[in-house]
């Protein structure tokens, strides 16, 4: 090869990727791919911690809406929107899902289907901000290569769907403010509505409609010299009025004592949630310090990622030094997106808002750090490809494409290799993790860990003892075989103890000398299994203190109190 041919094989290389990324069969290609795989791994999961009060939520606010029974009242689950649920069950309903194992799977393929919806949008946005297939499919890849979030698509029905709703929500927004015409405006605040009636924090959505129809009004009074104020009021009547409206008619709290029902469930909200804070930096704190966010979505959140969201935000504000009114024409996007993020940080650090379990809570901002990633690397490649110096400028636009496709690669091979306990990743090395930040919280590895006894033990029924909630959960997702062998009644000594170590604040109390087999992610333990050194072969159990076969096996009672 000619020294001329081997100077032009990276941009040759790369305009071959530029035409191949622009072409529409690539993107149908990719979120069929991406559907199929998320739609076949569904099934590998395990049950997590709020999934059980979920199911009860879904089934009694069903009931109330189709059959007239009592809404629930149990506090842990009465605040909490429910139309996800409501939608969940009558499904459930409708394909006659009653063993337990089929309505697992179809619970987490269902979360899936909505994650997936929410990259389908995301990059919906991504293509009307950049105008380009390229950079908006790496948008919708960097959301799919995000470990945390892609974990937590199976088995969280309340944060993921919360996610996906927002960035609905901020699609609309953006269309509205493009086209300002009435059905905008009243999809704007039926979306606006699906975000509150999922989560009662939502309620602070409308102060992105208003920041941005202000800005409208402003760059219309600044190309014009005058503002349709009719026009403009119009479309605060009609969005509010469906947003309003929507949120009723989406949570059923609401359609009795409307008022009363909303401020109550914000006081459960601010007061009465689960003990804020968690197992953080060796200790486990009962508030949320100001940088618990960041420093969560810092170490749980791949560094690129967060190092080209960090660019494009410093990036930003050096445009708006340069020209403040930008952000009525050419950045209005960039200021949403950063806005996106770092309004209900601001509201989590001055209301001193409780939070819980890492960031979950905030993972409505995280389309926002993608979105803002991709914004950075393309401003690096726009100031690579300004460069004068032909080989210095291949040079850098070749490591702008190849750093950040090896970096999303190890990303995947990660996922895969850590599957299915994606949403334990960390973005920092293990030992800086380990006895320090919260690893497998939600339980899902007890499946795993059910699954390693029933296969490497012979016994005929196999009693066992689990420390935390989800232990006694997982068993609903084995199959009918697996479940006759596991009895889980404390009044047998049990022959194995699951430990996934979050009742003990991450310490290792029981003996190594007793561990069987450990489950690991990145090296780390996030499950323990034992033998119990009481056990005697010799002990009797009553075949019918097996676990049931089919039948949902539940230990939230929706009457006690929480």
């Amino acid at each position: 090869m000619s020294t001329f041919s081997r100077d032009r094989l990276p941009w040759m290389v790369i305009a071959i990727l530029q035409r191949w990324l622009q072409s529409p069969w690539t993107v149908r290609i990719y979120f069929a791919f991406t559907l199929l795989i998320g739609l076949w791994v569904a099934q590998d999961y395990g049950i997590s911690w709020d999934e059980k009060s979920m199911i009860v939520l879904g089934e009694e606010a069903f009931e109330y809406v189709f059959t007239s029974q009592p809404y629930p009242a149990h506090l842990g689950i009465r605040f909490h929107g429910a139309f996800v649920e409501i939608l969940l069950y009558g499904l459930q309903q409708q394909f006659q899902l009653e063993y337990a194992r089929h309505l697992f799977i179809f619970r987490h393929a269902a979360g899936y289907v909505i994650f997936w919806m929410g990259m389908v949008t995301l990059y919906a946005i991504a293509f009307r901000h950049f105008k380009h297939r390229g950079w908006a499919l790496l948008v919708a890849a960097i959301y799919f290569f995000s470990p945390r979030q892609f974990g937590h698509a199976f088995v969280n029905t309340r944060d993921i769907p919360a996610m996906v709703f927002f960035t609905f929500k901020m699609f609309t927004l953006m269309v509205m403010l493009d086209r300002k015409t009435l059905r905008s405006a009243a999809v704007h605040g039926l979306c606006s509505g699906m975000v509150l009636a999922l989560r009662v924090g939502g309620l602070f959505v409308p102060i992105y409609t208003g920041i941005f129809l202000v800005l409208a009004m402003l760059q219309e009074l600044r190309r014009n010299g005058s503002v349709d104020i009719q026009r403009y009021v119009k479309l605060i009547l009609v969005y509010t009025a469906c947003f309003a409206l929507s949120t009723v008619a989406l949570w059923p709290l609401l359609w009795e004592k409307p008022v009363i029902n909303f401020v109550a469930a914000m006081l459960n909200m601010m007061s009465d949630q689960q003990q804020p804070g968690g197992f953080y930096f060796g200790q486990k704190i009962s508030y949320t310090p100001w940088h618990w966010v960041l420093v969560h979505l810092i170490t749980k959140t791949p560094l690129l990622y967060v190092a080209l969201a960090l660019t494009a935000m410093v990036s930003f504000c050096s445009s708006l030094r340069r020209d403040l009114f930008a952000i009525l024409t050419t950045q209005r996007n960039t200021l949403l997106f950063v806005s996106w993020f770092v309004i209900p940080l601001v509201i989590v650090v001055v209301m001193k808002a409780d939070l819980f379990d890492e960031w979950r809570h905030l993972y409505f901002t995280y389309p926002a750090t993608v979105l803002l990633a991709v914004i950075g690397l393309r401003g690096l490649w726009i100031r690579a490809s300004a460069i004068q110096a032909q080989r210095i400028r291949m040079y850098l636009q070749t490591f702008l494409v190849v750093f950040p496709a090896l970096c999303m690669l190890s990303t995947g091979i990660w996922m895969v290799r850590n599957h299915p306990l994606q949403y334990v990743y960390y973005s920092i090395p293990s030992r800086f993790v380990e006895h320090n930040f919260e690893l497998d919280y939600w339980g899902l590895s007890y499946r795993q860990g059910f699954e390693w006894i029933l296969e490497n033990d012979t016994d005929p029924i196999i009693p066992v003892f689990v420390t935390s909630s989800p232990g006694w959960e997982n068993p609903n997702i084995l199959t009918s075989e697996q479940r006759r062998r596991i009895t889980m009644w404390k009044k047998y000594t049990p022959k194995y103890v699951m430990d996934n170590f979050d009742w003990m604040e991450y310490k290792h109390v029981l003996p190594d000398s007793e561990k069987v087999h450990s489950i690991t992610v990145s090296g780390m333990e996030v499950l323990n299994i034992y033998r119990d050194p009481n056990w005697t072969p010799d002990q009797v159990i009553d075949p019918k203190d097996a676990m049931e076969d089919r039948e949902l096996q539940m230990w939230f009672n929706p009457e006690s109190t929480p």
